[in-house]
């Protein structure tokens, strides 16, 4: 994505960023998007879609397969910047350098809420921010690339390394990472539903503070998480 961003001429802006993020995310190859970038940032989304029929699309893990087709990627990242960008382009105004913390973190707390929703719902109780073929995976794909651009003050965005841990602090802990903090703190099954965010990043930061010389704050945590049966098999090492 940082490569991407740095070769785009003229500068992209929050509409280009966005339509550029929703296909590094759904594609797999780096190439692909590379390829229609110049199409792509002079909206001539025909020439893209031929472009990308001629070429090999891998789609990454989290999408709903055989929702959104290789031969109409381009309809299907109009119809996501055409639902989200109403949303999304108001929040990304508030991420320039001379917005203060407060403005970036309100902002990013919008960012979050759109981004989380943007796979809930069904075909017959869509949310406001629903996207068809948008897994959860996807969603924490395009948030990071969001980050990726603004630390790198690319897209228009600009961000500092503390809202990078306060997006980290923000964004929903996976249900693979929340059967193994309950497993670690079991009386968290005990707590009602609507409380058992809050005690989970509570945990979070008391595995946290127990760790001797620090482990890279919650985010690395959620990771260790995620793979605590491979690393309790020797798999993996942290």
């Amino acid at each position: 994505m940082y490569y991407l961003l740095r070769h785009i001429s003229p500068p992209c802006g929050h509409a280009d960023l966005l339509r550029l993020a929703y296909l590094a995310g759904v594609t797999g190859k780096a190439d692909t998007v590379d390829s229609i970038l110049t199409p792509l940032m002079e909206q001539r989304f025909d020439e893209c879609q031929i472009k990308l029929d001629r070429l090999r699309v891998v789609f990454r893990g989290g999408q709903c397969h055989g929702c959104v087709s290789r031969f109409r990627l381009m309809e299907a990242m109009e119809t996501f910047y055409n639902t989200l960008s109403p949303h999304m382009l108001p929040q990304m105004e508030s991420l320039n350098p001379k917005s203060l913390p407060e403005a970036r973190r309100r902002a990013w707390r919008s960012i979050v809420q759109v981004l989380w929703s943007m796979h809930n719902g069904t075909k017959r109780d869509k949310s406001k921010y629903y996207v068809r073929g948008v897994g959860p995976y996807f969603a924490k794909k395009l948030c990071e690339m969001l980050l990726v651009a603004g630390l790198n003050h690319q897209g228009g965005l600009y961000l500092e390394p503390a809202d990078e841990l306060f997006v980290a602090d923000l964004w929903p802990i996976p249900l693979n990472s929340r059967n193994t903090l309950a497993d670690i703190f079991p009386t968290i099954k005990n707590w009602p539903a609507g409380e058992q965010d809050a005690i989970l990043r509570e945990s979070l930061r008391c595995l946290e503070r127990s760790m001797q010389n620090g482990v890279g704050g919650i985010s690395v945590l959620v990771a260790a998480c995620c793979f605590w049966q491979e690393q309790a098999h020797g798999t993996i090492f942290w």
